[in-house]
């Protein structure tokens, strides 16, 4: 009885959220607060900077308190692919995630994780998050690659391959076609790219067990740890707009990525992961996920003819500067 009774409130709350669904954040967040004053609904959070906010919405139904996850975008494309991911996995009961209620063309509803994220430093519960990485990887991806929404995600390393070609040609015939940056980050990219022979092979040629199923964005402001007890947690992976099919590497490294300053943090995540999954190749996997952020940044770059925006260009020399390093530790490592 109560089930149906919520699917009703919630099929009011829809209905009403239709009402304001307009491509302005500043309109659609006031047409939200005035929606939840008048039904008796209590909202909160505060907005994220930016074209999106998400709230936490209470709702009252037969006496007690359910609480919602309102997700705003003014770009109608990210919700309709956030909403195509989670319909695709929902079937995949070893995944936690959050449940969808519905959506709007620029509102998505979801289960409201009653939780908290965390940070690097927090090794429980980081390395709770790893073992749940795990068992999102080991998803039978054959149903995936039938979908319309994760087939084209996977062709982006392809598209990578070409883009490195691309990027190789220029650095052999001048760098004019990439606009304003600078001749010496060029200079150095040729150099990793030369030193990095091996990364078309290991993009293209991949045995097929290396593709794994990958949220996209794995990192401790996405995870939400559930207390299920005294000092037990479940890990919910939330934000799934970016999942795809990856190389196994891709969302490990991006979980570790933080613990930069923190070395012996790293390992023992690592260590962790390869426990579970006999993946030993840590420096390959953290050099193709740097490589895999410096392209990205070249084709923003490529598409725009120069770096206008200057977090752009602190971000792609950012990502060269950390590439450079890990592929001076692999010239040491060949040394040894």
């Amino acid at each position: 009885m109560s089930f149906m009774f919520l699917k009703s409130v919630l099929r009011i709350f829809m209905k009403a959220l239709e009402q304001i669904d307009y491509q302005d954040k500043r309109r659609a967040l006031s047409g939200l607060q005035q929606l939840c004053s008048s039904k008796g609904h209590t909202l909160s959070g505060k907005p994220d900077r930016g074209d999106h906010f998400t709230s936490e919405v209470k709702i009252p139904v037969l006496g007690r308190i359910r609480s919602l996850l309102v997700k705003y975008h003014q770009e109608s494309s990210e919700i309709k692919r956030e909403v195509n991911k989670m319909e695709a996995l929902k079937s995949f009961q070893h995944i936690n995630m959050p449940k969808l209620y519905g959506s709007t063309e620029h509102w998505l509803v979801t289960e409201y994780i009653n939780g908290e994220t965390t940070d690097h430093q927090d090794e429980e519960k980081i390395l709770l998050a790893v073992d749940h990485l795990v068992y999102i990887q080991s998803t039978d991806i054959t149903v995936l690659k039938s979908d319309a929404s994760f087939q084209k995600e996977a062709s982006i390393q392809r598209e990578l391959v070409q883009f490195l070609e691309n990027v190789t040609n220029t650095m052999m015939h001048g760098h004019e076609k990439l606009g304003d940056v600078p001749g010496t980050w060029l200079e150095n990219l040729g150099e990793i790219i030369r030193d990095s022979n091996a990364l078309v092979c290991d993009i293209t040629s991949p045995s097929e067990e290396s593709f794994v199923l990958s949220h996209g964005d794995y990192k401790p402001d996405n995870l939400v740890f559930a207390p299920t007890g005294r000092n037990s947690w479940k890990c919910y992976p939330v934000d799934w707009v970016y999942a795809a099919i990856r190389p196994r590497w891709y969302d490990i490294t991006s979980l570790t990525e933080g613990c930069v300053d923190n070395e012996g943090l790293a390992d023992l995540y690592w260590n962790r992961y390869c426990e579970k999954t006999a993946y030993i190749d840590r420096i390959q996997a953290e050099r193709l996920y740097c490589q895999h952020k410096i392209l990205a940044a070249l084709r923003v770059a490529n598409a725009n003819v120069k770096l206008k925006n200057s977090s752009q260009i602190k971000e792609f020399e950012r990502c060269l500067n950390s590439l450079g390093g890990l592929i001076e530790k692999l010239r040491s490592a060949k040394r040894q």
